[in-house]
């Protein structure tokens, strides 16, 4: 409930949502008048997703865990992990679903060298807009020669 200003103008807070939701602002009619209202405001909430990654370095071929949650809580959830390619695109590697508590973890195994970004993404549904979490960088580098078995 609320009243316009003298100029027409009105405002309204809405805190805590956590699904998407519509709104629009309807008048309250003297008797005799027809209601009015403005038009449907959509206002979608986003996934918020944070990710790490278990190391920045590894060794190619070691494995590594990357983890993280997302808000607001979703459980059963498809959740990707994405690797950004040299095409400066995001690519999916790998899907899991987020557990009970929001959390979710991905294994991954880098097989070449260099400094590799990846990223959690959800995508929209029914009930929110999506997202995904900022940018995690790995850098995996060869084992030392010493490491090698000898030649055979």
């Amino acid at each position: 409930n609320g009243t316009t200003g003298a100029d027409g103008s009105y405002s309204f807070t809405q805190s805590a949502l956590s699904v998407n939701a519509d709104y629009y602002v309807a008048t309250v009619p003297a008797k005799g008048v027809k209601r009015r209202h403005t038009a449907v405001l959509f206002q979608g909430v986003q996934d918020m997703l944070t990710m790490q990654a278990s190391s920045p370095a590894v060794l190619v071929g070691q494995s590594m865990t990357f983890t993280g949650t997302v808000v607001p809580v979703k459980a059963d959830h498809i959740i990707y992990l994405q690797r950004q390619g040299k095409d400066g695109e995001w690519h999916n590697v790998q899907v899991q679903v987020t557990h009970s508590d929001g959390t979710f973890q991905f294994t991954w195994t880098l097989g070449d060298p260099g400094a590799f970004k990846f990223r959690a993404r959800m995508f929209h549904d029914e009930h929110n807009v999506g997202g995904a979490s900022p940018p995690v960088t790995v850098t995996a580098t060869l084992p030392p020669v010493s490491s090698l078995p000898p030649a055979s």
